[in-house]
């Protein structure tokens, strides 16, 4: 087990890492407060590339407005939390609908306002889990 202490004159915060788990914040109760992004990504949806990403191997584009992530490493199971969010134009929203998650990937398309299946200009996608 790893454990990093960081003080300040206000309070106390402890990350700690069992072997093989992902590591947690804990104040100076050894009580969970936060959690860290287990894999993210940053992308531009027009021209497909995969600008910046951590615990992410690959992101591949499925067509017009589909994508999959590929996580580096496989969660413990599917309860971990999704979040994300596109840029562009405001008078071209996107929003984001779930097609599959499992352990090892997470799949998901972009939908305009009309329910079509459009690119994102740019997407930003994170996963976070205890």
């Amino acid at each position: 087990m790893s454990t990093l202490s960081v003080s300040t004159v206000s309070s106390v915060a402890t990350i700690k890492s069992s072997s093989g788990s992902v590591p947690d914040v804990q104040n100076s109760s050894g009580t969970e407060v936060g959690f860290f992004i287990r894999a993210w990504a940053s992308f531009n949806g027009s021209s497909f590339s995969l600008l910046k990403s951590g615990g992410v191997s690959s992101m591949s584009d499925e067509g017009e407005g589909q994508y999959r992530v590929n996580f580096t490493t496989a969660f413990a199971d599917t309860n971990y939390c999704m979040v994300e969010g596109t840029s562009n134009t405001d008078t071209s929203p996107r929003m984001c609908t779930q097609v599959n998650k499992t352990t090892s990937l997470y799949q998901f398309k972009t939908r305009s306002d009309s329910n079509a299946l459009n690119d994102a200009q740019f997407g930003q996608i994170a996963f976070i889990d205890s």
